[in-house]
């Protein structure tokens, strides 16, 4: 470990990742207390939207259809979003609200947050004030969620399945919105394996963008796209940093999201399952082909 690594994490956790303590406190006390944006209703509610029922890649296909849930047709055809009317109830429903947050901050006065994986919320003022936007509905239990957004109305989401023996394969789903998550498209993803298992979804624009996959066994990949999500290329395996070996049986690389600082990107890289736990910062100068210990 240099003298330079507290640094970079530090911009690498900037921009997105976990919510601290502080801001959940923050984020909280201001939903409580009734601030959306654009809006004067007292508490943050829900208020007639549509409810999007989403099909995960290898799991059991479901919609709402006419107030029952029923299995979407052709199972072995690749599954899609259904927009479904809001169903009846309250008009306005409050949230209660959990303790664990993502942050997706594309830039200084735009920040995403999604929460315990069931609420989304935007703040164009720094956190001042919030409103909450849609996000797909799934049937039965949700599937964990992840974001990232570029700006005020454009993002991703990846759903991913349940996971098989120690990651050596997972379902997953991506969706994208360009209007603030008012209607989300499923994308016909080509060139992510269901091997290992998926998480640390980053955009840095429209186009560019990466998906970190992992496994118990096997040294981690960084897939990325430079067609806004629909076709990816898996990079070479992340080498190990010196001092870990990858040994099988969790002792393994972790990749989380990975950064742009112009041409150069980074990710940070948690070492899994020794005695000690170590953090990594990986680089990679090509694109995100091939990636090194920093």
């Amino acid at each position: 470990m240099n003298g330079e690594e507290p640094e970079l994490r530090r911009a690498l956790e900037g921009r997105s990742g976990r919510a601290s303590p502080e801001f959940r406190a923050h984020l909280m006390s201001a939903l409580s207390a009734g601030r959306p944006v654009a809006s004067s209703t007292p508490r943050l509610a829900l208020a007639g939207a549509m409810i999007l029922a989403v099909a995960v890649v290898g799991v059991l296909v479901m919609a709402r259809q006419g107030g029952r849930i029923a299995p979407l047709p052709g199972a072995a055809s690749r599954p899609r979003i259904v927009v479904t009317p809001a169903p009846s109830g309250c008009a306005f429903c409050p949230i209660q609200m959990p303790t664990y947050a993502e942050l997706s901050a594309p830039s200084d006065n735009v920040v995403w947050v999604l929460v315990q994986g069931e609420y989304l919320a935007r703040s164009t003022d720094r956190g001042a004030h919030w409103e909450r936007r849609p996000l797909p509905a799934w049937s039965g239990q949700a599937p964990p969620l992840e974001i990232s957004f570029i700006d005020d109305h454009q993002g991703w989401l990846l759903a991913v399945g349940d996971q098989v023996g120690a990651c050596s394969s997972q379902s997953f789903a991506l969706a994208h919105t360009t209007d603030a998550g008012a209607t989300w498209t499923q994308l016909d993803v080509k060139g992510i394996s269901e091997l290992q298992c998926k998480e640390g979804i980053s955009f840095t624009d429209s186009e560019r963008g990466f998906i970190s996959a992992w496994d118990e066994n096997h040294s981690p990949a960084i897939y990325r796209t430079t067609d806004g999500g629909r076709t990816w290329a898996a990079s070479q395996p992340l080498p190990d940093a010196p001092g870990f070996t990858t040994r099988g049986n969790d002792v393994v690389l972790l990749p989380g999201g990975v950064r742009a600082f112009g041409p150069t990107l980074l990710v940070r890289v948690f070492g899994q399952g020794t005695v000690d736990a170590h953090e990594y910062v990986y680089r990679s100068t090509d694109g995100g082909v091939t990636w090194s210990y920093r």
